[in-house]
């Protein structure tokens, strides 16, 4: 999975190297970028991860959920609560790797569900904001519907926090679940956190990611019958990051392709005995 991470950085510079021709070519390390070459960069990684994740989704969810004998699988992320184990030298990515970039969300109550046949019914409810996302606008909040890899997509719904009430907008998101999961009844529900699995075995970017002031929530809504059915999703995202799709398999050749072109060409820059090592720039090494 973090075959997406490494490729958006040797992908931003192999953009920028294809506009510099030989006889202005410069060191790496300070070619510029413009505002119309990130756009470009931007789109063409978005349609990468929308096309990953659509595979990811049609392929992958079926197959682990099953494999792990999983009837809903609940994935529980918070909005603008960076993940504390997150990469601290990859600004681009300030919450949970694997909820962003494979859910395509950063916020909100994820549920999939196991009905029958070959694909999983999946839903994005708990999309409830307030005090804390007071830069979030109309449009953004509609962002995930433009996926098009969701069957149930609940409207969010900004919440007026209650004066003096240590309530924020976070406690209201799992109001209606328990209808949802009712009308489901799956007899063993994932939760994100961890149980057996430690950090090494489960690669790098699969986080706990729910809070226990979420769990607790989380509990109370379900009630006695469906919180004694919680166990760790930890088996089913393993089984989802490390297993590639096409489209997963074609990156990284492409990733290695660029990879080396950048190699060659901070190699071709080298003049003996002037060149220093730091006027190289990055030289694909991830």
């Amino acid at each position: 999975m973090y075959t997406r991470y490494n490729y958006h950085a040797i992908l931003s510079l192999s953009f920028l190297l294809t506009f510099c021709g030989t006889e202005t070519a410069q060191p790496i390390s300070k070619i510029k970028s413009t505002e119309e070459d990130q756009t470009i960069i931007e789109v063409y990684n978005n349609e990468i991860n929308n096309q990953i994740r659509r595979e990811k989704f049609n392929l992958i969810i079926p197959y682990a959920m099953r494999k792990n004998n999983i009837d809903m699988w609940i994935h529980i992320m918070r909005d603008a609560i960076s993940d504390l184990n997150v990469q601290k030298d990859n600004p681009t990515y300030e919450n949970d790797l694997f909820g962003v970039e494979d859910l395509g969300s950063s916020s909100g109550v994820f549920v999939f569900t196991d009905r029958g046949g070959d694909r999983i019914e999946r839903a994005v409810i708990g999309r409830r904001w307030g005090a804390t996302q007071r830069q979030r606008t109309e449009d953004k909040s509609h962002l995930i519907e433009k996926l098009g890899v969701y069957d149930i997509i609940h409207d969010p719904i900004f919440v007026a926090e209650p004066l003096a009430s240590p309530k924020t907008e976070y406690d209201f998101r799992f109001k209606g679940l328990k209808k949802f999961v009712e009308a489901r009844d799956p007899k063993q529900i994932a939760v994100n956190f961890r149980d057996e699995l430690g950090p090494w075995e489960t690669t790098r970017m699969v986080r706990d990611g729910i809070s226990y002031t979420d769990y607790r929530i989380l509990v109370k809504e379900l009630g006695e019958k469906y919180a004694s059915r919680l166990v760790s999703s930890e088996y089913v995202i393993m089984d989802y990051c490390i297993s590639p799709v096409p489209s997963e398999v074609e990156l990284l050749k492409k990733m290695r392709k660029d990879e080396l072109k950048l190699v060659k060409k901070s190699f071709a820059e080298i003049k003996p005995g002037i060149t220093r090592t730091d006027e190289l720039g990055e030289t694909g090494d991830y």
